[in-house]
């Protein structure tokens, strides 16, 4: 069954964030994506991800790169997926397609980053909260306490 995590962004950026998510799930041998909302934010990505001190350098692909299907990670904006990830992170207001649990390749985690903030990020997650536990899709929701993360709430199957 697959997950949604929601992760409540209070004292750092995605920027920050996502490499060390993208991190871990390299090191447990994942295929891992990342959506964003437009060409020029997906090349702002892959330059991040270039440069990356703290995480080092991870290997990634994005449209019009060769040997798509061979990257670890891949970057988009829109629901391409030839590495065939199962894990996928939504940045910078993407958010999961309607559809997103019928995708050729099942993703098996789908998490939202987003900034608390910015009412919009944060009124797009709470109704796609409402959304996939009406679904009966696992939810979790990750929050930023001081330094570190806590779980909040989970909801689900």
């Amino acid at each position: 069954m697959p997950e949604l995590w929601f992760y409540h962004l209070e004292h750092e950026s995605s920027l920050n964030l996502l490499p060390q998510l993208l991190r871990r799930g390299l090191e447990r041998g994942l295929r891992l994506s990342v959506e964003t909302v437009s060409h020029e934010l997906v090349e702002e990505w892959s330059s991040h991800l270039w440069a990356c001190e703290d995480t080092g350098f991870m290997p990634h692909g994005r449209e019009g790169d060769k040997r798509s299907a061979n990257q670890p990670i891949w970057l988009t904006n829109g629901n391409a997926n030839p590495n065939g990830s199962t894990f996928r992170f939504y940045v910078d207001g993407a958010v999961p397609s309607a559809g997103w649990l019928k995708d050729e390749v099942a993703i098996q985690r789908a998490s939202v980053l987003f900034e608390g903030a910015n009412e919009q990020s944060l009124q797009a997650a709470r109704s796609l909260w409402k959304e996939a536990r009406s679904a009966g899709i696992i939810v979790r929701y990750q929050r930023q306490n001081g330094g570190g993360w806590g779980e909040v709430v989970a909801s689900g199957a």
